[in-house]
């Protein structure tokens, strides 16, 4: 019996040990990746906002915008090691009279591939912004696992391309420790329009000016996961001639998540950690404690089981004399 005992202690130690090296070095690099069946909204609000009303023709100021976020994941398109995910961007002014596409303000589209560990873009999947092929590249969205106090390659999808978004400060929200970053985009052509010479007050019937654009991002990111539990946006978009003199504002806002959004966002990075740490450090660890104590315990019983209830009794034997 005793022998049977030990040999269940060992197989239980040693299968402890390999389950534990498997959870840590096998199991996390597939467990911890972002997910392919994606859905998350998340909603930004600008108090005082300028716009251009195109239906209108006419400047709105000190409006209210609210900007709405889904992001949907492609399950089909994805890999094990690529996420597809398609992102639906909108905003509008909810006073103004109607409802649905009467507030409008504007609609964008984004669909992209991404490294689901590192985060980085990934060339492929018919990816492209507002319907037009974009090759995307820096990371979007989302931060990778563990994400570090340095500056990283941040998509921005009006420049249609990557900037610098740089490591500021380590802060806290919602009792969780978050690390800040911030990109500046200075004024930059982007595209340019053609529009009534009587909406900049000129007296030719159409002129043709440059649209620039401008932004300060922020985000708070959760660093074990990557989540980004807060973000705000201070964006600037004119129409200028060829001196270079602004005619026309068509975006002054300054977004920034609502509190709904940065308790969502926070309780999803809660989760996201407590999965993280129960299979690189939680898991491992406990099966790695109960491996050895098994284990131990199971050699311990093998090795001395001579003297035990399981051994051969030693015959009693006469003394000797010299």
């Amino acid at each position: 019996m005793r022998r049977i005992v030990a040999l269940v202690l060992v197989g239980v130690g040693v299968a402890g040990l390999v389950l534990a090296a498997m959870l840590r070095f096998y199991a996390t690099p597939r467990v911890v990746v972002a997910p392919l069946d994606q859905f998350s909204e998340t909603v930004s609000v600008a108090e005082g906002a300028t716009y251009l009303d195109v239906g209108e023709l006419e400047l709105a100021e000190d409006r209210t915008l609210v900007a709405t976020r889904t992001v949907r994941g492609d399950v089909g398109a994805g890999t094990d090691d690529t996420a597809v995910w398609d992102v639906f961007v909108k905003i509008i002014d909810p006073d103004k009279p109607g409802s649905g596409e009467d507030q409008l303000v504007s609609a964008t589209t984004d669909r992209v591939a991404f490294d689901r560990r590192s985060s980085e873009a990934v060339t492929c999947c018919d990816e492209n912004v507002n319907g037009e092929p974009t090759e995307h590249e820096g990371i979007e969205y989302k931060f990778p696992f563990g994400a570090e106090q340095r500056t990283y390659q941040y998509f921005d999808t009006s420049l249609r391309r990557a900037t610098d978004m740089e490591f500021v400060a380590e802060e806290e929200i919602d009792g969780l420790t978050v690390y800040r970053y911030e990109q500046r985009i200075e004024p930059t052509r982007i595209t340019e329009i053609d529009v009534p010479g009587s909406l900049v007050g000129d007296e030719e019937p159409s002129l043709t000016l440059d649209r620039y654009y401008a932004n300060t991002r922020t985000v708070w990111v959760e660093p074990t996961t990557g989540v980004i539990v807060r973000g705000a946006e201070s964006q600037l978009s004119t129409l200028r001639d060829d001196t270079g003199r602004d005619r026309l504002t068509i975006t002054e806002a300054d977004l920034a998540f609502d509190d709904e959004t940065v308790a969502a966002q926070a309780d999803v990075a809660r989760d996201g950690i407590a999965q993280a740490r129960l299979v690189t450090t939680t898991g491992p660890l406990v099966l790695l404690v109960v491996g050895v104590i098994a284990l131990g315990a199971g050699l311990v019983l093998a090795l001395g089981g001579g003297s035990g209830t399981g051994g051969r009794v030693a015959e009693p034997r006469e003394p000797a004399y010299t």
